[in-house]
């Protein structure tokens, strides 16, 4: 566990902020109970409002910076692997919890979701309401059915992720005939009741802000209802697949994902610790665990559409991985060469998720199956257009804030050169340069008024589209 929390501080110490992170900085900073001046958001960018107050918590804990604004991610990233150690302890024992939780440590995908303020937090929520869950059923203590209950909710308001988890629940009691009898309990109807009560801010805000703008200057914002609209059912998906097997989203995806990937071993490792456990002989963790892998799995496949990302199915992990802990620990029960095999595999997974923490500001691709160079530049060119132009969100000044370390500067100055060589090339397609170049170039000399390379191309666009307005002086 020290390692486990370690890997995902050092990360979160080293990585820029991706644009939604960012836009989450003024929203924290705004925040406040001080009389006659109380704000007290309802809506998160993008999503419902715990993580801006996540956030906000770690910064009064150890200061205006960026490693407070990022440690209750870390903090609740490394619980998340706690809790399902915990969980596998109680069913299976301690050793195939503790294959379960190095594969969880070492993920290079959790290590990334881990590192960032985003609402990816809700993967917490989602271990927690698991295992409280399980023991409710196992342990027959109606009062966990309860707390499970209110997890989901806290859950929903990171991300509307988590309400997957009732319909999950509901369907697992189902298919067991000895946990059927919940649907005749109270407390079953009552957790569902209590995870929408939580919810209700979110509710509340959708009915009251339709299209409201967001924090950025005049960034849309987007509710609940409208993240909905971004699935495509009837649509098949590789985005599913590809949180296991990166190399597909590369090959059926336009864009790049902000998150890093987990290693091509630990993916694969991961699903044959599902299928394994699907044609074998299942216990009730096992049951549960199944059904919450598939059901998102198959779910998001036929509905996330080409344009899906994997980050969509992010909590199936949380099953893959206990699954694949249990497979690996009967292996070296049976046989020693199997348990050789495991170790060399569990040591790569190991590195990789190393090297992950360790190369945090490359965040686009892993070193073993890299995009090409002009799919990389023009996955970041198009991020920053969107930032800069699109979404109007006033980025160059929030670098101002405490939370932009200074030695991320020059690492923007250089994207934003990058969207404006690209622009200026007409290399990005359907982007208007004489419309663009003028506002990517106003932030960024912004950020670097005397960067001698920032001039160049102030003169050069100048030269070519001298009839534009500009903002800058």
């Amino acid at each position: 566990m020290v390692i486990c929390f370690a890997l995902r501080y050092f990360a979160s110490t080293t990585a820029p902020m991706p644009y939604d992170e960012a836009m989450l900085v003024k929203a924290t900073e705004e925040i406040s109970l001080r009389p006659g001046a109380v704000n007290l958001p309802l809506h998160g960018y993008n999503h419902p409002l715990a993580q801006l107050y996540f956030a906000k918590l770690g910064t009064l804990l150890l200061g205006h910076n960026l490693v407070g604004f990022r440690f209750m991610s870390v903090v609740l990233g490394t619980a998340g692997c706690w809790l399902i150690f915990a969980l596998v302890r109680r069913a299976w024992g301690v050793w195939p919890a503790v294959f379960s939780l190095a594969l969880l440590c070492f993920n290079g995908f959790h290590i990334g979701v881990s590192r960032f303020a985003l609402e990816r937090t809700y993967l917490f929520f989602v271990a927690l309401a698991l295992y409280l869950f399980w023991r409710a059923v196992h342990e027959e203590r109606p009062g966990l059915f309860l707390a499970a209950g209110a997890a989901i909710g806290v859950g929903a308001l990171t991300s509307e992720h988590s309400l997957f988890l009732l319909p999950i629940f509901a369907i697992y009691l189902a298919l067991d005939g000895e946990k059927r009898k919940w649907y005749g309990r109270w407390q079953t109807y009552a957790a569902v009741v209590l995870a929408f009560a939580i919810f209700t801010p979110e509710i509340y805000w959708m009915l009251t802000n339709p299209g409201e703008p967001g924090f950025g200057q005049g960034a849309t914002q987007l509710d609940t209802g409208d993240q909905m609209t971004r699935l495509r059912p009837g649509r098949l998906s590789a985005a599913p697949l590809a949180l296991y097997i990166p190399p597909l989203y590369y090959k059926f995806s336009e864009r790049l994902s902000v998150y890093p990937v987990m290693s091509l071993a630990g993916g694969l490792m991961l699903l044959a610790g599902v299928l394994h456990a699907t044609v074998t002989r299942q216990d009730s963790l096992s049951k549960l665990l199944l059904v919450l892998f598939w059901l998102i799995f198959a779910g998001f496949t036929f509905t996330a559409g080409p344009l899906g990302e994997f980050k969509w199915v992010a909590m199936t992990l949380f099953a893959a991985a206990p699954l694949a802990g249990r497979m690996l620990y009967r292996l070296f029960e049976r046989q020693a060469l199997y348990g050789v095999l495991g170790c060399i595999s569990l040591l790569y997974i190991a590195a990789f998720g190393i090297w992950v923490a360790n190369h945090s500001i490359n965040c686009y691709y892993s070193p073993l199956w890299p995009p090409s160079d002009a799919q990389v530049s023009t996955c970041r060119a198009k991020q920053d257009l969107y930032v800069i132009v699109r979404e109007e969100c006033d980025f160059p000044s929030l670098m101002g804030s405490p939370l932009f370390p200074a030695r991320y500067r020059s690492y923007y100055v250089k994207r934003y050169l990058l969207a404006i060589s690209l622009l200026y090339n007409d290399d990005l397609p359907n982007e208007d340069p004489a419309e663009k170049l003028p506002r990517m170039l106003d932030a960024v000399l912004r950020i670097a008024p005397d960067d001698p390379e920032v001039r160049a191309w102030q003169r050069r666009v100048e030269d070519r589209h001298g009839g534009v307005q500009t903002t800058w002086p």
